[in-house]
């Protein structure tokens, strides 16, 4: 059989591609970067919070698990604006993209299939939206790099390699310690792989590897305690999620089957299935390290949205070893300066046309865009008098960046009691929107200055609220109310 004859050199266009994607769509900034420029803002000019300053409840215990995260994303906005962290984000993804590859690279030899695996995956990435302006791409990054220095230790055996996992344990529980867990979740696999090499395989050749890699991934996980919160950033994860959050926020809930991001996961897994059997019919052997990263990824899948990322990437790059021997031709060209030159600039260009071009999508709660007097009524009050806002979940963020201080905001977990060892204010508010307190009895508790709505919160289907007076907003999206005695009092002065 004539084999497939493909010029690398074009093949590298397919990297272009999910710049074309992200071209098409819009920016997407989401409503938790208020907050985070907000908490970065806090850390460089009053040092580290340890009880929360930003809502008005008091004496609530804070773990900013993404401090170093924000303190970076509020530099960058402050000296280049929303069209910065843009671009930093999309510099991020270039590494994202180029790690993909590299680890393709590495456990196949590869470079046609290890190009086309790389860049579907990358194409996964933006068309699901997982280019968000959050801490969750520099948890890409590490992880990357983590499964590329697990999988080259295999390879190489070279000790050294491993004394750079400490240093990434170390940013991963500052710059996001809510994942942190997951990079040593996802050295089970590998660990799996040892031991069944080991005492079923009976090879002992690999024991000192394996013990040598131990000792690494124990020093490495008690480097996670070099943080600003100590142990609270290693338990941030554990004490941070219930199931009032899993159904209340949307990136929290499972995907489902006949979803987009559901059937994609079903297709990944039948893709495995077809290969896996393939490769194990041919060769009589399967890399047990694999099929956990498969099925773990898939449990983490069906558990939220938000994490159905990790099956997208770590479900998929392997496939590049099963594939590695295909009989593909590869035409392998000298690069000349003018094809480096198109190369770097076709993703720049694309880019900076979109940011120039394309609006930024700030979330689909936002307020701030379809009524931006209503913050502007609020912070005018605010210079003169106290406030106590009751805003929708999502809108507290940006009332935070204004420097308000709402009720609540989209940092669901830290307003659960098991984290902020006071009170369980995120479950009285999904009692509140279901019904289960009544709406008198809840506004009565806190006596609002000020209620802030969308069309999403329960007290939007309501023409009146009693004590209270619409002052501005509209009927589709957004209301601001202000309490009647405050009109009183206005006028009086």
């Amino acid at each position: 059989m004539k084999r497939i004859k493909i010029n690398v050199k074009y093949l590298y266009l397919l990297y272009f591609i999910p710049f074309i994607v992200l071209f098409r769509k819009l920016f997407y900034m989401g409503i938790d970067i208020w907050y985070m420029l907000s908490e970065g803002k806090y850390i460089l000019h009053n040092g580290f919070p340890y009880t929360d300053v930003f809502t008005f409840h008091e004496g609530l215990k804070l773990v900013i698990q993404q401090w170093l995260s924000t303190v970076i994303y509020y530099i960058i906005h402050k000296y280049t604006g929303d069209p910065g962290l843009i671009i930093f984000s999309i510099l991020l993804f270039i590494i994202i993209e180029y790690l993909l590859y590299k680890l393709c690279k590495l456990v196949s030899n590869n470079k046609v299939i290890s190009i086309l695996i790389s860049s579907i995956v990358s194409i996964l990435l933006v068309y699901f939206s997982y280019l968000d302006v959050r801490p969750q791409l520099f948890t890409y990054i590490i992880l990357l790099l983590w499964i590329y220095i697990l999988e080259k230790y295999n390879i190489t055996k070279n000790n050294k390699i491993l004394y750079i996992l400490p240093i990434l344990s170390i940013l991963q529980i500052n710059l996001h310690a809510s994942y942190w867990w997951f990079i040593y979740i996802y050295s089970l696999p590998f660990i799996a792989e040892y031991l069944y090499l080991i005492y079923i395989k009976k090879q002992k050749k690999y024991l000192k590897q394996f013990n040598i890699l131990i000792i690494l991934i124990v020093i490495s996980f008690f480097c996670g305690l070099i943080n600003p919160y100590g142990i609270d950033s290693i338990l941030y994860l554990f004490r941070g999620t219930n199931e009032y959050i899993n159904t209340y926020v949307t990136e929290m809930c499972p995907p489902t089957a006949l979803s987009k991001l559901g059937i994609t996961i079903i297709l990944i897994v039948f893709i495995n299935y077809i290969i896996g059997i393939k490769y194990y019919q041919k060769n009589k052997d399967i890399k047990i390290s694999y099929l956990f990263l498969l099925f773990g990824s898939l449990l983490l899948a069906y558990h939220s949205k938000k994490s159905s990322v990790f099956i997208i990437i770590f479900g998929t790059y392997y496939l590049a070893y099963y594939l590695r021997k295909v009989k593909i031709k590869q035409i392998i060209e000298k690069k000349s300066l003018k094809t480096n030159i198109i190369v770097i600039s076709i993703p720049i260009i694309i880019t900076t046309i979109g940011i120039i071009t394309h609006k930024i999508d700030y979330g689909y709660q936002a307020g701030y865009v379809t009524c931006p007097s209503c913050y502007t009524n609020l912070e005018e009050y605010s210079k003169e008098h106290e406030t106590k806002i009751y805003a929708t979940y999502a809108l507290g963020s940006y009332l935070e960046y204004l420097g308000l201080k709402p009720y609540i905001d989209p940092r669901a977990e830290v307003f659960l009691k098991s984290q902020n060892e006071k009170e369980d204010i995120f479950i009285e508010l999904y009692n509140f929107q279901n019904n289960i307190i009544p709406k008198e009895e809840f506004i009565k508790k806190y006596n609002f200055t000020h209620i802030l709505i969308d069309y999403t919160d329960l007290l939007f289907q309501y023409n009146e609220i009693e004590g209270y007076t619409q002052i501005d907003g509209n009927e589709k999206y957004v209301k601001l109310y202000i309490r009647n005695d405050l009109i009183e009092q206005k006028k009086e002065g």
